[in-house]
């Protein structure tokens, strides 16, 4: 079984400072599941770890918009309807987002693949098809040739980042800024682990032997 914590931190252009990079890199993880999530269940187990920066302090993005349920429209780092949309979101899913299983873990730039006695992670440089996501990476793409692939002749990244066999465990680092009414960053690092006996300490107590970065500085 495939487990997977992904932790995503959001912030915009004002968070831009050393002592801000500073806090952000106190929520990289990995961190232990909630006691509270059920371990049982098939497919591929999923840990949603969200995080936003505002004026320096990281939050959870379950309490941000959960539990705080606040909006200044003069400080906030996204606009009201964006606002909105993750309040519905975290109202609706919290349980999903603190852990659950899936035969289909979506996770931005990351295709999975289930092979005989392991799992192959592919990380791709085209997050999403409004390419609105910057920097695209250019180079490796071992799918130009493949005409069944999404990526067939394109001029992205798309290479294989993992192959984890049992008991195996790897990590995947990249980061993006985007345009959306302000300037907007984000770093995942998302930490896989293959195993057979999936507990709360999973992701804490792992090796992690294996490590793609696809982390740039981001102007």
């Amino acid at each position: 079984m495939l487990a997977i914590q992904k932790i995503r931190i959001s912030w915009t252009k004002k968070d831009r400072t050393p002592e801000s990079a500073v806090e952000r890199q106190k929520f990289i993880g990995p961190f232990k599941i909630k006691d509270s999530v059920c371990l049982k269940g098939e497919g591929a187990f999923i840990n949603h770890c969200n995080f936003i920066q505002d004026n320096k302090k990281v939050y959870n993005e379950s309490v941000y918009f959960f539990e705080m349920n606040k909006f200044d429209e003069a400080t906030s780092p996204i606009s009201y309807n964006t606002f909105r949309k993750h309040l519905l979101i975290h109202r609706e899913y919290k349980a999903v987002l603190d852990g659950n299983f899936t035969d289909d873990p979506r996770i931005p730039g990351i295709i999975i693949i289930e092979e005989d006695d392991a799992y192959r992670i592919k990380w791709h440089s085209l997050i999403n098809n409004n390419n609105c996501y910057r920097p695209i990476r250019r180079g490796h793409n071992e799918d130009f040739n493949n005409p069944k692939s999404h990526f067939f002749g394109m001029n992205v990244t798309c290479e294989t980042a993992l192959i984890l066999h049992k008991d195996e465990s790897g990590i995947i680092e990249y980061n993006y800024r985007y345009s959306h009414e302000s300037q907007h960053y984000e770093r995942y690092c998302v930490y896989f682990v293959n195993t057979n006996c999936l507990d709360y300490n999973t992701f804490t107590k792992a090796d992690y032997k294996y490590k793609y970065d696809q982390t740039v500085v981001l102007f």
